[in-house]
């Protein structure tokens, strides 16, 4: 009984993330609709026809939890995995010879303990459970329950797929090979890493690649890596113009961004339960979705002058914060922005140079300070909004 409550509630926390993941991204990929030949289901599988004649998997509805995808259905061949096992109970599955695509996330079961391939496919392999591409230049995913708190990456990979660690919370160590030049984004969403070590051969790490890492204290970076650096084990790019991720675990109860910064990436402080306070430099133009999403010890933060506008969920479940101070020059506030649910959070001053609000940009006990005759005004009256007008 016990398991299956938590399964209920992974699925329900996945399906959060991947709805925020959406909107953090700022791209509708998830929701795009597909346009197929036919729609169809065997019973076991939801899937779709493609042009070519083979079948993309969509979803497996059966109850099994050690799967073997069939090679064909109704004598069509299976050609492509597209979140197939998302949201199952699948503990472990074997990908036949046929299958030529295997979207991020088509095999993250949230129980999948191993991933086997017939050794005949000419694009996948899997190399103790894990699955690769057929040269083992790009590790796809890790099971999430794989069971192992160290996993060293083979020598010879370049890539870390989208999502390819996700979930995977046992997991306390990974040791990331020279080979390595690429970490797509998510790749270590919600994992339970205490470090990590790119070395001097990494070019590219993607948005949101080490998201919701709460127990990450430090990620190292090599001094000649000529794309990334790392002060105090955060992450910036090499020019120090980009804040890219502040470490969850950091014990820190302040910290002061370096002058210098120009952008805070999106989420980068997300989870950062330890900040009380984040001070922020002049030279700061920029700030990423969720930027400072679910600092539940946040009390107060000034946003600087060059800064035109909040994004999304940018203080979205900091529910400590007292004050939010806002510069003139300010332009746009986007939805969830400061929808922080704190009691603490009483009122904001809204300045007069805002022009743009979206509708769910606040929390709705929050009061709104504003001037007169200013768009905020009369935004606050349109929507029925609690405010008071100040000098």
């Amino acid at each position: 009984m016990g398991k299956s409550n938590n399964i209920e509630k992974w699925k329900l926390c996945k399906i959060c993330l991947w709805i925020i993941g959406a909107i953090l991204l700022n791209t509708n990929t998830l929701f795009m609709q597909t346009v197929h030949a036919s729609d169809e289901s065997n019973g076991e599988y939801s899937y779709s026809v493609k042009e070519d004649g083979t079948i993309k998997l969509e979803s497996y509805e059966g109850e099994q939890e050690n799967v073997i995808i069939p090679e064909y259905i109704e004598g069509m061949r299976v050609s492509e995995l597209d979140g197939t096992f998302m949201f199952t109970n699948v503990v472990t599955v074997k990908i036949p010879k046929t299958v030529e695509v295997i979207e991020p996330t088509s095999t993250s079961s949230f129980c999948m303990q191993r991933i086997e391939v017939d050794s005949d496919n000419p694009n996948f392999c899997s190399i103790d459970g894990v699955l690769f591409d057929k040269n083992v230049k790009t590790l796809c995913q890790y099971p999430c329950e794989y069971g192992e708190s160290i996993y060293v990456i083979p020598d010879g990979v370049e890539t870390i797929e989208m999502y390819a660690f996700e979930m995977a919370r046992e997991l306390t160590d990974v040791i990331l090979p020279d080979s390595l030049k690429t970490v797509k984004e998510a790749a270590f969403e919600v994992t339970g890493i205490n470090k990590i070590e790119f070395s001097e051969n990494v070019e590219t790490i993607g948005p949101k690649a080490i998201i919701g890492c709460k127990n990450l204290k430090e990620i190292n970076v090599s001094l000649q890596n000529k794309f990334y650096t790392e002060v105090d084990g955060v992450l910036f790019d090499k020019n120090m113009e980009t804040l890219l991720v502040y470490p969850g675990a950091n014990e820190n109860e302040e910290y002061i961004v370096p002058d210098g910064i120009r952008r805070i990436e999106k989420v980068a402080f997300a989870g950062c339960s330890n900040l009380k306070k984040i001070i922020l430099p002049e030279t700061l133009e920029d700030i990423g979705i969720g930027a400072f999403e679910d600092c539940s010890e946040l009390k107060e933060i000034e946003i600087p002058y060059n800064v035109k506008k909040l994004p999304h969920l940018l203080f979205m479940r900091c529910t400590s914060i007292e004050n939010i101070y806002l510069p003139y020059g300010l332009e746009e506030i986007d939805d969830w922005a400061l929808a922080c649910d704190s009691e603490n959070l009483k009122e904001i001053v809204i300045p007069e140079t805002v022009d743009s609000i979206s509708d769910y940009a606040f929390s709705d006990d929050t009061e709104l300070l504003v001037r007169e005759d200013s768009y905020a005004y009369v935004w606050s009256q349109a929507h029925s909004r609690k405010y008071r007008c100040i000098e």
